[in-house]
Formats: structure tokens, sequence, C-alpha cells
């Protein structure tokens, strides 16, 4: 067996699809098993197109294969490959051999789609929590201004008024511990919220990840194994309507 086909019988086990091609010209030499799976062409995307790391469309001189053909470093740049079949992301890697003439350049392309993608999920998962917890903050400051300003009429009321009774007092108050019990409830979905992100709820052993069921629904946050009905009472319950008693829990 000649060095030349054991090189590629080796490069055939890698997961990572590996290109061998012609210094200057870019003639592909081998293609290794994982780069022959793909759906589409590495070197020439053919109907498809390929993309930089901002989504911009790149003429051919710039595909990532003429890049290393010509001898340019590619060190872990990001490129993405747009097909009929869909829409791929990968980290390209080039080395360049002139040991022999002409050179050899063998150049990876390590795929990234699905970290890209978890990367997007995690960004977005965070602006929803930040917003949450915008909204959030908001209305746990709508019920404390209410509180405190029930509590001081109730004073300046008692200090003016020396035959204040007890039922004045109890009436004057009503307003007061619905703001309470209206705070008791946003606390209590604010701790279900966090009780969710470390899949912690009443009844369930810490860290432990409940068996998916029919009902449950995707948790926005991306915090799985939470029912459908216990996530529809935090998204439904965790902010009351203002100048609302808060939902119940």
């Amino acid at each position: 067996m000649s060095e030349q086909s054991g090189l590629e019988r080796v490069l055939d086990f890698l997961a990572v699809p590996v290109l061998r091609v012609e210094e200057e010209t870019g003639r592909v030499l081998s293609a290794n098993a994982a780069a022959r799976a793909l759906p589409f062409c590495l070197e020439d995307p053919g109907q498809g197109v390929i993309l930089d790391e901002a989504g911009e469309p790149l003429p051919p001189e710039l595909y990532p294969v003429r890049r290393a053909a010509r001898g340019e470093p590619l060190e872990g740049e990001l490129f993405r490959w747009k097909s009929p079949d869909g829409e791929r992301s990968f980290v390209v890697h080039a080395r360049l051999d002139r040991s022999c003439s002409p050179g050899v350049v063998t150049v990876s392309f390590q795929d990234v789609t699905q970290w890209r993608q978890t990367e997007a999920d995690l960004l977005r998962a965070l602006g929803a929590r930040d917003t949450f917890l915008s909204v959030a903050s908001h209305e746990l400051k709508t019920p404390i201004t209410a509180l405190q300003l029930v509590l001081e009429r109730l004073q300046r009321s008692t200090r003016r008024e020396a035959n204040f009774s007890g039922a004045q007092v109890a009436e004057r108050l009503e307003p007061a511990l619905r703001q309470v019990r209206r705070l008791g409830v946003l606390v209590q979905n604010l701790l279900d919220v966090s009780r969710a992100r470390n899949n912690h709820f009443e009844g369930g052993e810490p860290g432990a990840r409940p068996a998916h069921r029919s009902g449950d629904c995707p948790c926005p946050w991306g915090l799985g194994g939470v029912d459908g009905a216990r996530w529809r009472r935090l998204l439904l319950h965790a902010v009351p309507a203002p100048g609302g008693g808060g939902g119940g829990v």
C-alpha cells in the first residue's frame, strides 16, 4: 500500500470533512469519507452559495479552498455553506505541505452548525429572561408603592383623629393587605422560575429532570422538563395586571 493511499485511509476515519488540494490549481486530490458524505461540494457550492460569518455571499476567488490553494493561511475562519438542502457552518483550517511538488494543502472543515444554533437559542433565552425580570421588577414596585401610600395615610389618620376606631383601622388596612397578597404571589412565581431553572419544584428531587409528557409545553427560557400547566400558571400569574389582585398560587 502506497503512502498516499495509506494517508487517505487514515483520513477516512476522521469525522471531520477533509480535502487535500493541489497548490495553485486548487484541484481536489482527495476527499475523506466525511467530505464525500456531505450533500454539497465544499470546494464549489454549485447551485448554492458560500457566505462569510456575517452572512454576506463570497465571490468565487474568496472561497476557502481557493484561498488555501493560493497559500493563504486559514486558522479557524468561519464560513457558511447555503444550499437547497439547508445551511451548514464550518470552521476551516488549512495546512500547506511543500515537501512535494506541487505542494499539497490539507483543508479541514469542522461543522459548528449545532453550536451556532445553540448559541442563538441561549441568546434568545437570555433576552427573554431579561425582559421577564424587567417587567417583574416593575410590577413588584407597583404594589410596594401602593402599600407605602396606604400605610402613610393610615399613620396620618391615627395621629389626627383621637377616636380612630378599630373598624376604621381594619378598613384602611384592607388595601394594604391586598397589596401584600399580591406581592406574595409575585415573589412565589419568581421563586418558581428560579426552581424551574434548577429543575427543582416542590415534591421533586434537586436536579431531577421529569420525563417528557404529551401535555408538556416548551419553556421560553430553555428550561425543559416542566409540565405545560405549570408554565401556563407561571406565564399567566407571574406578572398580574396593574391594579389587579394577582393570580392565585
